[in-house]
């Protein structure tokens, strides 16, 4: 970090000083500042920890200060221990250089983003034309955003989705609440009208009506916060890490209020209906009153809680065949009994032995020792070594950077290349066919030689349909030129949503120091990966006690890319199966409620000649034309929830016509689920008993 970045962010330590400009020199003393939490499992909040010696990469590193407690980093990943970048602006600047950073800035009062970027811009390029080598220039470009937008961008979508589907399920339950107190008040009317010809006032009604609704609205809530607080634990123990702040989602006071008015305002709007009814003196009188508007309000509630039932099925079922399709694509390589041993080199674990005067040479022999090692393994199968490996890229080079012996320069304007440093198991282990030519061989590793395998898609873009094989690349502008040896077939490494960018493959050299610190030791064996975790720990313990490694398979590692899409796909499904399971049980008491309402109709009806068959298809036919036009505005709705969540789908379309049809059908056959029971029982009305009774 710069000297200045705490005071850019507002921020100061709690204890003991921020950095200094003398501190961020490039040999200046290594300082460092610790994270709260470090400082309190580490030290037990001791202030004497200032002045104190860490170790970090083998560096004395002075602790000079305490970070807040509630500090964040700009990405909120978590910290231990906080550096000074301690730049060096005097390092030559090449096109074969790969170190990025990211500027930080607070604006000024009243200045927004598009004002900064403009006033930035003309600085930028400036800059840029000076120091930026001419084979990067097209590829370096200015980008201004808010800090908040860095932190949620990836999650935003997601977090609105699950928000409209919240959403969406309240409104569902608010429809059968409106039901539910519509025909309380229907079945009430009499003993309404009784209490008002006693002397009730109208305001004395509404209150009792009011308060009744109000009781069940307060008991709703209170059930609702207790059923939340377990679905919350429930979410956060299956939510994955890329969730932003998830983890720390709290049923606090700020919840509590907030269910609290949105029961009370559901009782209140739909308790208020009912209470606005006059009371009628004919009711007293025997007399029937149908109540014709508000039967068609319940009939108009039904279709709004069927439209808000499909936009969720649509919704769920375009995010679930979306994971399907994820989940089933191809990715180039064979996760299966794959098991990989992660792990970073220390800049520097051991003073350089006799005839080693750089720290590089003891990371090439470390490296080099550490091969041998893993090939030892019983039971190891087939093994290699990578940088990295996919489903993500390593290393990115600018696609200008490469150059073709004879040819003329590539594009300027051509994106990244990726590429990897791999020992010549590593196709083998990782299932990735040779398309053309051959892998590297063990022979090369000691050569002078530099083999080069591209990507088929790398191959096709630099040669189209000519053979790649035996041709010169120089990858680095540096006049060192590469053979082509073979092709790969592509895989998925840049995510799995993304497409593939272009790919190569160098040879990782003995007692070569070109391929970095971290480092994938991979493994296609059958041995149950909790023994052969043992076995790779005892031999990096072997080397460094004190280097972590994390061992897991390849499935669980391409896991974790599907593992949001997953959650989010989840979650909508089961508001889904709710707002299903809610619009069959308001379309059940609705049908219920008028069939009891016109037993004596139904009573004449058959007694006159209408067989049970007629008055059961008449009940259904009723909820048909509810469901069909709630059906109807579904859709409609639908179309516009997938064009909303558009950035959420792999490889399905929008307008899924598929995803619609299955969404539409489950709707429709719960919705003759629900109808059967009031329509079956309204055909076995006894036409003697309903018209005695009336």
């Amino acid at each position: 970090m710069a000297a200045n970045f705490l005071r850019t962010l507002g921020v100061s330590p709690v204890l003991g000083r921020d950095f200094n400009p003398e501190d961020d020199r490039p040999h200046a003393p290594p300082v460092g500042l610790l994270s709260y939490g470090f400082w309190q499992r580490s030290f037990g909040g001791d202030a004497k920890a200032l002045g104190k010696t860490l170790i970090v990469d083998d560096d004395p590193v002075r602790i000079i200060g305490v970070l807040p407690k509630n500090f964040e980093m700009p990405q909120l990943g978590e910290i231990d221990v906080m550096l000074p970048a301690r730049l060096d602006s005097s390092l030559p600047r090449s096109a074969n250089s790969s170190s990025f950073l990211r500027t930080f800035a607070r604006l000024p009062e009243g200045m927004s983003i598009e004002q900064a970027h403009g006033r930035l811009l003309p600085i930028f390029n400036s800059s840029a034309d000076k120091d930026v080598p001419p084979e990067l220039r097209n590829e370096v470009r200015l980008v201004v955003r808010s800090l908040r937008d860095r932190q949620i961008h990836e999650v935003k979508l997601s977090s609105w989705m699950l928000l409209g589907s919240v959403i969406a399920l309240l409104l569902a339950a608010c429809v059968n609440i409106a039901n539910l107190m519509l025909a309380r008040a229907v079945a009430r009317r009499q003993e309404l009208a009784m209490r008002a010809a006693l002397g009730a006032g109208r305001a004395r009604l509404m209150r009792q009506t009011l308060t009744e609704s109000l009781i069940f609205g307060l008991l709703g809530g209170a059930a609702g916060c207790g059923t939340a607080w377990a679905l919350l634990r429930l979410c956060v123990s299956l939510a994955p890490g890329g969730m932003l702040r998830l983890e720390h989602a709290r049923i606090d006071l700020r919840v509590l209020l907030f269910a609290l008015a949105g029961s009370l305002g559901a009782a209140l709007l739909f308790g208020m209906a009912p209470a606005l009814e006059p009371p009628r003196a004919e009711v007293l009188g025997g007399w029937h009153v149908r109540g014709t508007a508000s039967t068609l309000f319940r009939k108009a509630l039904v279709s709004a809680q069927v439209a808000i039932s499909l936009v969720l099925l649509a919704g769920a079922s375009l995010l679930l065949r979306s994971l399907w399709k994820l989940q089933n694509q191809p990715l180039g390589f064979q996760p299966e009994h794959f098991v990989t041993a992660s792990f970073t080199l220390r800049r520097r674990r051991q003073p350089p032995a006799q005839g080693q005067d750089q720290p590089s040479q003891v990371q090439a022999g470390f490296f080099d020792e550490l091969e041998a090692r893993l090939k030892r393994i019983p039971g190891g199968g087939s093994f290699a070594l990578s940088d990295s490996i996919p489903p993500r890229g390593s290393m990115g080079r600018p696609y200008s950077n490469l150059r073709i012996a004879g040819r003329p320069p590539v594009a300027r304007d051509g994106g990244m290349v990726e590429f990897r440093w791999v020992t010549p198991g590593y196709f083998r282990a990782m299932g990735i066919p040779i398309l053309a030519g051959r892998a590297f061989t063990e022979g090369e590793r000691a050569s002078g030689e530099s083999p080069l395998i591209l990507s088929a898609t790398l191959a096709r873009r630099l040669f189209g349909n000519e053979s790649p094989l035996g041709q010169q690349i120089d990858l680095e502008v540096s006049g060192h030129w590469c053979t082509v040896v073979g092709v790969a077939g592509d895989l998925k490494n840049n995510g799995l949503t993304e497409p593939s960018d272009p790919e190569y493959y160098r040879l990782r050299m003995h007692n070569s120091q070109q391929a970095g610190l971290s480092g994938v030791a991979v493994f296609r064996t059958s041995l149950d990966p909790d023994t052969l975790e043992r076995w790779v720990g005892k031999e990096f313990a072997a080397l460094d006690p004190s280097m972590p490694v994390t061992v897991e398979t390849l499935e669980q590692r391409v896991d974790r890319f599907r593992e949001r899409p997953r959650f989010v796909a989840t979650l909508v499904g089961l508001f889904a199966g709710f707002g299903l399971l809610l619009a069959a049980v308001g379309l059940y008491g609705v049908l219920s409620f008028l069939v009891a309402r016109q037993t004596r109709e139904i009573g004449v009806r058959m007694a006159i000649g209408a067989r049970p068959l007629d008055i059961a298809l008449q009940i259904q036919k009723h909820a048909g034309i509810w469901t069909g036009i709630g059906v109807i505005a579904g859709l409609a709705g639908s179309f516009v929830l997938a064009r909303t969540i558009r950035g959420l789908l792999f490889e399905v379309s929008p307008n899924d016509p598929a995803s619609l049809l299955v969404s539409a059908t489950v709707l429709l056959v719960t919705a003759a689920f629900a109808a059967w029971v009031p329509s079956s029982r309204a055909a076995r009305i006894d036409p003697v008993i309903a018209l005695r009774n009336e």
